[in-house]
């Protein structure tokens, strides 16, 4: 007897299921510590019946696709249990070799064997690294993972242990096309057609630096990730730097890596070429939606161009949070765009082979961890790092922020592919960042 039926996709969610159906990208992912005073081991005794509560709370963990996910009417449907041995694994990798592991692995479809979009690593010291299907979850949904989880820990009364779970009956949160009509300004919908049409030398793409074009032919996600954590020190300083200047945190790292990339460009043989970078800067819409607490993808990414320059001005930086601020307030109208390529996403998506990419970066920012309160439990959760894959026919990099709460450390993870920029390029960014960073902490 086949799953029940929930809802069909809607557009965004269908673009990520064909996305990774054409291994071009994989998931989102996202690792936290638990801890406890005694140093208790995280064993599956201890974390199947917590995740058991936690599939019990997320209708999006109990979901699969009813058909090849990148067919046209393709919906979700229901499993009626999960095996977690199927699901979780124990390894003894460190974060950052299994992070890059999670992050190369997309997601098999068997219309004989269906298993839900998501999984769980379990690595030394009580790390747990989730990887989601991006079709069911953003960002913020990852953390909320990990928050539930963190809460079921907590609790005196969980279920017996059991490899099995029966997934329950709950309502699925419509998609944000479904609660939205995302529609792109004029301006941006005439930009994107003369970029589609204006020959190289007059087209404003052609100045901006964006990586390696996108590889010719269909190359499997192999992706390169390195993880950069900030003291609670460091990051209490950095934070009321910014504050101290009207800006964002996001906008102080979005003006750092303008100027980081900048000084990298312009010692490059062509750079001569190059006036500017494109920078899209992820943004959700929980608080505008619903589903503050749930497993959704509530999420679009505003772009952002921006010319090239080497010196770090907090007058920027200020502007830029009052122009992210702007564009959120016009709630997701960028994901309209998707709209021009919905009815062939597949032939899209194959015939970006060989172009120049789109964007040189994505910053997401899931902001400070406000931990829950739960008065009784032993267990603590720390060192929250996010991350995503998107580099054969995204961005050139990507920089994902999380913090650890008010009192907490700041972590980033950069991710590149192989195909999407010079490696020496992308470490001495790494490295260059992190630098500034530590060096503006200090201050």
């Amino acid at each position: 007897m086949a799953p029940p039926k929930l809802r069909q996709l809607d557009t965004i969610e269908r673009y990520h299921a064909t996305r990774v159906y054409l291994e071009l990208d994989t998931c989102i992912a996202a690792s936290a510590r638990y801890t406890t005073a005694d140093d208790a081991v995280l064993t599956k005794e201890i974390l199947f019946p917590a995740l058991r509560v936690v599939i019990e709370r997320h209708a999006a963990l109990g979901i699969c696709y009813d058909r090849r996910p990148d067919s046209k009417g393709i919906a979700f449907r229901r499993l009626s249990t999960l095996d977690l041995s199927r699901i979780v694994e124990f390894s003894e990798k460190d974060l950052q070799t299994a992070l890059g592991g999670q992050l190369s692995r997309g997601w098999t479809w068997d219309e004989e064997d269906m298993l839900p979009l998501w999984r769980v690593e379990v690595l030394p010291g009580n790390i747990v690294l989730l990887a989601m299907h991006h079709g069911v979850g953003d960002g913020l949904s990852t953390r909320e993972f990990h928050y539930s989880l963190f809460r079921a820990l907590q609790s005196a009364s969980l279920p017996a242990y059991s490899t099995s779970v029966a997934v329950p009956e709950l309502p699925l949160l419509p998609g944000i096309f479904h609660l939205t009509k995302a529609r792109p300004s004029l301006k941006e919908t005439l930009s994107m057609f003369w970029h589609t049409i204006l020959p190289n030398p007059w087209n404003k793409h052609y100045s901006t630096w964006t990586g390696k074009p996108f590889p010719r032919t269909m190359s499997p996600v192999k992706p390169y990730v390195r993880l950069v954590s900030f003291t609670p020190t460091e990051s209490d300083n950095f934070t009321k730097l910014c504050r101290s200047h009207d800006a964002t945190i996001t906008a102080a790292l979005y003006e750092l890596a303008v100027t980081t990339f900048t000084q990298l460009i312009k010692a490059l043989p062509d750079a001569a070429r190059y006036k500017a970078i494109h920078i899209s800067v992820a943004s959700a819409f929980r608080a505008l939606l619903g589903g503050e607490s749930e497993i959704c993808n509530y999420v679009e990414s505003m772009p952002c161009d921006v010319r090239l320059h080497a010196e770090f001005s907090w007058t920027t930086a200020g502007q830029a949070s009052a122009e992210f601020r702007r564009q959120k307030a016009k709630g997701p109208a960028h994901l309209g765009i998707i709209n021009w390529v919905a009815g062939d996403f597949t032939g899209f998506m194959k015939g970006e082979f060989g172009n120049k990419r789109r964007a040189t970066m994505i910053l997401s920012n899931l902001g400070r961890s406000d931990v829950p309160a739960v008065p009784e439990g032993k267990w603590s959760i720390d060192r929250i790092f996010f991350a995503q894959a998107d580099s054969v026919v995204g961005p050139a990099m990507a920089m994902n922020v999380a913090g650890d709460g008010p009192k907490g450390g700041l972590n980033i993870t950069f991710t590149w592919g192989e195909e999407s920029v010079e490696m020496k390029f992308a470490e001495e960014f790494v490295s260059a960042f992190e630098k500034a960073v530590r060096r503006m902490s200090a201050e």
